[in-house]
């Protein structure tokens, strides 16, 4: 990944399987020939299409996660107070699209059965100093690692992500609190490359993230 504050830009660089799910391909073709499109870019050929159309879905995802950063909301489990672990994540300002002009797909080739491409997003003067200023602050540094099934293709490595970023806070959370707090609340950037690769039919996604805890909700003792 090239530096944003040099260049510009940040570069990814992605990948997706060429052969996938038979469900999902099917999937796929019945949804293009209902909307009657083909993907123009990267190849015309159908075979590639899901490949094409993963890297495409899944890029702004992960620059959603680099750029804006995501808010959490994590409730670790509770035995003694019957609670279950909840969390969830939002992007921290507005959504990427897919067709979003600033995205371009570059020097894409194939290898070990898998669509290879870098993926590359011109950022805008606000994204920039955004970037530039978190950078200015020091923020602690945390690693997750997450699992997805390669069998739900785009879902199983957005889940993986998710787990990622769970363990990352979970971990963390461990780390600055003794007790266990009924909420906990901050956001994450994604820092360096992400690294996906696949393990006994798992997507497996390892990622680091810089965090910053805004508020920690403690269980009121009565």
């Amino acid at each position: 990944m090239s530096s944003h504050a040099q260049t510009g830009k940040i570069r990814v660089q992605m990948w997706s399987l060429l052969e996938q799910n038979p469900q999902l391909l099917q999937n796929l073709k019945e949804q293009t020939e209902e909307n009657n499109s083909t993907s123009k870019e990267l190849s015309k050929d159908f075979f590639y299409q899901y490949s094409v159309n993963e890297i495409k879905n899944l890029a702004p995802f992960v620059f959603e996660g680099i750029i804006h950063g995501w808010n959490f909301s994590y409730t670790p489990y509770d035995k003694t107070r019957n609670v279950n672990e909840y969390f969830e994540f939002s992007v921290d300002g507005p959504n990427i699209s897919k067709n979003d002009k600033n995205i371009s797909f570059n020097d894409p080739y194939f290898q070990d059965n898998k669509l290879f491409c870098w993926v590359e997003y011109e950022l805008s003067s606000a994204m920039l100093n955004k970037m530039k200023h978190s950078k200015s602050i020091v923020f602690k540094k945390i690693s997750g690692k997450g699992k997805g099934k390669v069998s739900e293709g785009e879902e199983g490595i957005k889940k993986a992500f998710s787990e990622a970023l769970k363990m990352a806070v979970r971990n963390h959370g461990r780390d600055i609190e003794k007790n266990k707090p009924k909420e906990m609340l901050g956001k994450v950037n994604i820092t360096g490359n992400p690294r996906v690769y696949i393990d006994n039919g798992f997507y497996v996604v390892d990622l680091d993230f810089f965090v910053q805890v805004d508020k920690i909700i403690p269980y009121q003792i009565f």
